[in-house]
């Protein structure tokens, strides 16, 4: 099977401006290196380059004006910050009978159970990183998820892929789940906040109520004023009673 053709040109002039004048004029600067030789600056039609690229491959053939024949790899491709525009390529050259390491896309399969009960599910992994011959890289990684159920996951590791290919993930790295849904979990946390109640505010400085006590269980000690004047009325009304009792008599 021939690799999708990418045609390029050399170019002697380098800087941030010459890029930028190239790119007005609908060129994508790039450079191509590896395999210990000198690295070379090249440039590649916009229009044909992105075309090029949209066919998912892997490995390509260079055809530079001047130069021999290459396959090469798309080590990576710099858009603009709207991420729509390519501004930058870099290629390596590779063998075909070496080993390499890329990004391969990760495609969901199927209807996750958990969807189906009204669960959500997340891709936090929508790319793999594997190892493997220049001729094996595999177009894409599937993986089946119409068995998961809410609050079940695949990892890297649970990820079937073709002989010679290894992942270079962390096993344990999450590549889809199913979250339960999000009205759900917001029921829970308001059903928990009902059930442990409002906690009562404590008032600083705020008189006890009638008749109600110090956590102690005393009550609360009366002035030593006050606690005089009332001896002193009960000796007055001591004397008042002995009075009366005399003139009785």
């Amino acid at each position: 099977m021939r690799e999708p053709v990418i045609h390029a040109e050399r170019r002697t002039q380098h800087g941030t401006q010459v890029c930028r004048r190239l790119r007005n004029k609908g060129v994508i600067p790039g450079i191509l290196y590896g395999h210990g030789e000198e690295g070379v600056t090249i440039a590649m039609n916009a229009h044909d380059l992105t075309k090029t690229l949209q066919t998912g491959a892997h490995i390509y053939d260079l055809k530079v004006e001047g130069l021999p024949d290459e396959k090469v790899l798309v080590k990576e491709v710099q858009y603009d910050s709207f991420g729509s525009d390519i501004v930058h390529v870099d290629l390596q050259r590779i063998a075909l009978t070496e080993t390499v390491e890329v990004s391969v896309p990760i495609l969901l399969v199927g209807h996750a159970a958990g969807v189906l009960q009204k669960g959500v599910l997340d891709q936090p992994l929508k790319e793999l990183h594997v190892r493997c011959l220049a001729t094996q890289i595999p177009h894409e990684v599937r993986v089946v998820v119409t068995e998961l159920e809410i609050g079940m996951m695949k990892t890297v590791k649970d990820i079937p892929l073709p002989e010679g290919v290894v992942a270079t993930n962390a096993p344990d790295q999450v590549v889809v789940t199913v979250h339960p849904p999000a009205a759900e979990e917001v029921v829970e946390a308001v059903e928990g906040a009902v059930a442990e109640g409002p906690a009562e505010p404590e008032v600083i400085g705020a008189k006890p109520a009638e008749g109600e006590e110090e956590e102690s269980g005393e009550g609360k000690p009366e002035a030593k004023g006050e606690t005089r004047g009332k001896e002193a009325r009960g000796k007055e009304k001591e004397k008042d009673r002995e009075k009366k009792d005399k003139e009785k008599g």
